[in-house]
C-alpha cells in the first residue's frame, strides 16, 4: 500500500514552521504533503485548523487533532493552561522556537477570523468523510466530555497522552493515526 498524500489545515498561530518536526517525521516514512486538499488522501486539521477542513469533491479520510471544543470554558483560560503545560513538560528551547513561529503566524488575522466564524456557525460538525478525532489527555482546548460532540455522521475517537500541541513535538505517536 502506498503512503498517503496529506494536506494539513493549521490552527491559530500555526503553519509549516510549527509543524516542522511532524512533517519531517511523516516524510521520513514516505508520506508526502500537498497544499491542494483535492490531491490529498488524508486531510489533517489541528486545533482551529479543524474548523477549516475544506469540502472536497471526493470524501477523504479526515484526522482532527485537538478540536477547539470545550463549551463554557473561556479561550483565555485554555490558552493560559496550555502555555503552563508547555513550559512544564517540554524543553525550554523547543517552547521558545515554537512561540517564535506562533508570533510570526499570529499576523494571519483573516484566517483566525474565519476560524472563529466557522466555530460560531457550527461548520465543524458538517465535516464529511472517514473521520478520526484525536483528543490528548491534557488538552486544554478539547473537552473530555466526548458526548458533547455534535458530528452529523459517525466518527472514530482516539484518546492519546499529551498536551494540546503534542503532535508537533511528538510526531511518532501520530503516524499510525495518519496511516490507518
Amino acid at each position: 500500500m502506498a503512503a498517503p498524500v496529506v494536506h494539513i489545515s493549521y490552527g491559530v498561530c500555526e503553519g509549516p514552521g510549527v509543524a516542522r518536526r511532524f512533517r519531517a517525521h511523516l516524510e521520513s516514512q514516505g508520506i508526502t504533503f500537498t497544499k491542494d486538499p483535492e490531491a490529498a488522501d488524508v486531510l489533517i486539521g489541528h486545533s482551529g485548523g479543524c474548523l477549516m477542513i475544506p469540502e472536497t469533491k471526493q470524501p477523504k479520510r479526515v484526522v482532527l487533532i485537538g478540536l477547539p471544543w470545550w463549551p463554557g470554558k473561556p479561550i483565555h483560560r485554555a490558552l493560559r493552561e496550555k502555555l503552563i503545560d508547555e513550559y512544564r513538560q517540554l524543553p525550554t528551547g523547543y517552547v521558545w522556537r515554537k512561540l517564535s513561529w506562533n508570533a510570526l503566524y499570529f499576523w494571519r488575522v483573516d484566517r483566525t477570523i474565519r476560524m472563529w466564524r466557522a466555530l460560531k456557525q457550527g461548520s465543524l460538525w458538517q465535516v464529511s468523510g472517514d473521520i478520526t478525532v484525536v483528543r490528548n489527555e491534557r488538552d486544554t482546548y478539547f473537552s473530555p466530555d466526548l458526548g458533547s460532540l455534535q458530528f452529523s455522521q459517525p466518527i472514530r475517537v482516539i484518546t492519546m497522552p499529551g498536551i494540546h500541541d503534542d503532535c508537533w513535538h511528538n510526531p511518532e505517536a501520530y503516524l499510525s493515526v495518519v496511516q490507518s
